[in-house]
C-alpha cells in the first residue's frame, strides 16, 4: 500500500505542473533571449567546483535524463525527439564520447556498492571487476588496517562477518568496544591479524539468508588496497582502450572506522597517504591526465599540487578517479590535511550519514567542513517526505553533491511505498534528484540511468494510469485519470468536488425535508385552531339565541 507521504508528494508535484503550464510562454521567450548570449560566452575550466577537478556530480551541461542507447561501448546515442511531431518524425542524435563534443551521458553515477556484490561476494577482486565490465562509475571498497599496517578491503572490523575466519583460526575471537558509542562485542577483529595471516582467508556471500548465491564462497581472497589500485589502472588504460571505449571509472574508498583503528593505535590515514605515495602510478591515475581517455597529455601532478585531474577539457565529463568518503567528520578534516601537507591535490571527500541525518547539529557539522567536502553520502530513507525535501533543499544551496545509499535488489531492504528496488531508484533519480547511488547491482543503476525520467511516474501516478488503461481495456468511459498533463490532480479535484457537491446535496435534501415537516406541521396547528374557533362561534351562536328565546 503506497503511504500518505508518497500521495502528499505526488499531488504537490502535479500542482506544481499545473501551475507552470501557465507560465510556458514567458519560460520559450526567456530561452530565446538567454540561449545565444551563453553560447558565446567562454567556456572554462572554472565552471566546476574546483578548477579543473571533476565534480562528483554531472554537470548540467553534461547529463541528460532523457533515455540513452548504448549503441556500442565508446557511443551514445540519445532519443531527441519534439511532442509535437509524429512517431515517424522522431530521430536518433548520435553523441560520441569524445574529446571534441559536449557528451551527454546520464546524471546518475554509479557506485558500485563494495563491487558486484548482488552476485559475487562482496569486497573482492572479482567483483570489483565484474563491477566495472557491468558500468560502474565507481568501485567502492570500505578500508581497514591489519596488525602490522597493511590496508585491505572488507566490509567491517569483524572478519567473522564475510569470512572462514572462524575456521582457519578458531578461538582468535576477542571481546571489546566497537564503534562511537563503544558498544562491547565479540568478534575476529581484523587489527588482531597480520596481513600474513589475513591472506589465508576466504570471503563468503554476507547476504546468503536472502536468496544470493553462495556458490563461490570460500573462492577469493580478501584484497588490498594496492591490488584494487592496480586493478583500476589496468581498466582505465588497458581494458577499456581494446574495447575502444573511453569512460573511465574511479574508486571510492571509505575509511571504516577510523577512530576505532585509532584506539589501537593505527592511523589509517597515515596508511593511506603512504600507499598514495608508494604506488608507481598515483600521478597518472588519480591527479593526472595521462590515462589517454577523454583527458589525454602527459602526467599531471608535478609535486606542488597543481593538476588538471584529467578535466582540463571542459567539452567532456569523466568521474574523478579517487574519491574519499568517511562518517567520521574530523577524519575528513584530517585527511585533507594530509593530502595538503603531502603536496597532493585534494581528491572529492564525502561526508557520509545515516541517522543523523535530519538533526539540527548535523548542518552545522557540514557547513565546518565547508569548503572540504564536495558532497553527502545519505542514507535513503533521509530523501522521502517533507523531510527528505528540506534535505535536497540545504545539499543545493550548499552545493553539495548527493550520493544516497544503498540500493539492493531483494524486497527486504526497498522502503516503504515501494514495489521494487527499481521503482524506488527511479524515485530516487528522477523526482528526489540524487547525483549517484551506492547500489550492489550495478546493472539496475545503469538502467535507471539510461532509460532516463520521461516515462517516469510517482507511485500513485502509476496507479492512477492503471484505473485509466483498465478502463480503456473494459470499454469503459475514459478517466479523468488519462494522459493529460494534470490528470491526477484534476482526478482528485473533480473527485473532492463531486463529494462535497453531494455532501452539500444532502445537507441542502435534509433542510428543505425539514422545512417541509415544519411548514405541515404549522399548517395543520392553524387548521385546528381556525376549526376549534368555528365551533366556539358557532356554540356562542347558538347559546345566544337560547337566551333570546
Amino acid at each position: 500500500m503506497y503511504n500518505h507521504t508518497l500521495f502528499a508528494m505526488s499531488t504537490k508535484t502535479q500542482q506544481q505542473r499545473c501551475r507552470g503550464a501557465g507560465k510556458r510562454k514567458f519560460s520559450l521567450l526567456t530561452i530565446l533571449l538567454v540561449v545565444p548570449v551563453l553560447t558565446i560566452l567562454p567556456q572554462t575550466a572554472s565552471s566546476f567546483k574546483v578548477p579543473g577537478q571533476c565534480p562528483v556530480k554531472v554537470p548540467p551541461s553534461h547529463q541528460t535524463t532523457s533515455p540513452i542507447l548504448l549503441s556500442s561501448s565508446n557511443n551514445l546515442i540519445i532519443n531527441n525527439h519534439d511532442d509535437d511531431d509524429d512517431d515517424d518524425s522522431k530521430t536518433n542524435a548520435k553523441v560520441s564520447n569524445n574529446n571534441n563534443n559536449n557528451n551527454r551521458r546520464p546524471g546518475l553515477q554509479v557506485i558500485a556498492h563494495r563491487g558486484g556484490s548482488f552476485s559475487l561476494p562482496e569486497h573482492t577482486i572479482a567483483g570489483y571487476r565484474l563491477a566495472l565490465e557491468l558500468g560502474a562509475d565507481y568501485i567502492e571498497p570500505d578500508i581497514v588496517s591489519t596488525k602490522d599496517g597493511t590496508l585491505v578491503a572488507v566490509h567491517d572490523v569483524d572478519l567473522n562477518i564475510t569470512t572462514n575466519v572462524a575456521d582457519v583460526y578458531p578461538g582468535r575471537n576477542s571481546i571489546e568496544g566497537v564503534g562511537s558509542n563503544v558498544e562491547e562485542r565479540g568478534g575476529y577483529f581484523v587489527y588482531d591479524f597480520t596481513y600474513d595471516e589475513i591472506k589465508e582467508l576466504r570471503v563468503k556471500q554476507r547476504l546468503g539468508d536472502y536468496g544470493r548465491s553462495r556458490q563461490f564462497d570460500g573462492i577469493f581472497p580478501i584484497p588490498t588496497l594496492r591490488e584494487i589500485f592496480d586493478l583500476l589502472y589496468e581498466w582505465n588504460t588497458q581494458i577499456i582502450q581494446s574495447h575502444n571505449e573511453t569512460r573511465r571509472s574511479g574508486v571510492y574508498v571509505e575509511l571504516k572506522k577510523p577512530e576505532v583503528h585509532l584506539e589501537k593505535g593505527i592511523d589509517l590515514v597515515e596508511l593511506l597517504m603512504a600507499e598514495l605515495q608508494s604506488f608507481p602510478y598515483s600521478n597518472s591515475l588519480f591527479f593526472g591526465n595521462s590515462l589517454g581517455g577523454s583527458s589525454g597529455g602527459g602526467d599531471g601532478g608535478d609535486g606542488n599540487g597543481e593538476t588538471t585531474f584529467g578535466c582540463e577539457d571542459v567539452g567532456s565529463y569523466d568521474v574523478p578517479t579517487l574519491v574519499i568518503q568517511c562518517f567520521h567528520g574530523p577524519t575528513i578534516q584530517k585527511t585533507a590535511e594530509a593530502f595538503e601537507s603531502n603536496s597532493f591535490p585534494s581528491p572529492p571527500f564525502i561526508y557520509l550519514v545515516n541517522k543523523r541525518c535530519h538533526e539540527s547539529d548535523f548542518w552545522q557539522d557540514v557547513k565546518n567542513l565547508h569548503p572540504i567536502v564536495s558532497g553527502i553520502g545519505p542514507n535513503k530513507e533521509c530523501l522521502v517526505g517533507e523531510s527528505g525535501e528540506e534535505f535536497m533543499s540545504q545539499a543545493r544551496d550548499n552545493q553539495l553533491a548527493v550520493h544516497a545509499w544503498t540500493t539492493r535488489e531483494e524486497v527486504d531492504f526497498v522502503m516503504d511505498g515501494f514495489s521494487t528496488a527499481e521503482e524506488e531508484l527511479r524515485f530516487l533519480y528522477c523526482h528526489v534528484g540524487i547525483d549517484g547511488i551506492f547500489t550492489e547491482s550495478v546493472d539496475l543503476g545503469v538502467r535507471v540511468g539510461v532509460r532516463g525520467c520521461d516515462d517516469f511516474n510517482l507511485p500513485i501516478e502509476l496507479w492512477s494510469s492503471y484505473i485509466a488503461k483498465y478502463e480503456e481495456e473494459k470499454g469503459l468511459k475514459k478517466s479523468a485519470l488519462g494522459d493529460q498533463s494534470c490528470s491526477d490532480s484534476a482526478f482528485w479535484s473533480n473527485l473532492l468536488s463531486w463529494m462535497f457537491g453531494l455532501s452539500l446535496g444532502m445537507v441542502g435534501a435534509f433542510l428543505i425535508a425539514k422545512w417541509k415537516v415544519n411548514a405541515d406541521q404549522k399548517r395543520r396547528r392553524t387548521k385546528h385552531q381556525s376549526i376549534s374557533q368555528d365551533d366556539s362561534s358557532a356554540v356562542s351562536s347558538t347559546t345566544n339565541k337560547n337566551e333570546i328565546v
